[in-house]
């Protein structure tokens, strides 16, 4: 994991004034979760994933080492 999305996840919750548990809370999962996320021991799920964008704390990108060019690319196939 990059160290952008943990320092993302921070900034938001501290932005807000929130504790971790409180933050967590907002998404659903326990402190010790937000506390992993947080500090990158772990990744979130897909879902958690999109509901963090949804709100505007990171994009899924953040937590992966995707070059910058890949971010909001859509993938489709042409029409034939």
């Amino acid at each position: 994991m990059t160290k952008r999305a943990p320092q993302k996840l921070k900034s938001w919750r501290t932005a807000l004034d929130l504790t971790q548990a409180a933050a967590g809370e907002l998404f659903g999962v326990t402190r010790q979760q937000w506390n992993r996320w947080e500090n990158g021991l772990e990744t979130p799920g897909a879902a958690y994933m999109i509901e963090l964008h949804r709100e505007g704390v990171c994009s899924p990108n953040d937590f992966f080492a995707l070059p910058e060019w890949a971010s909001g690319r859509l993938c489709r196939r042409d029409a034939a």
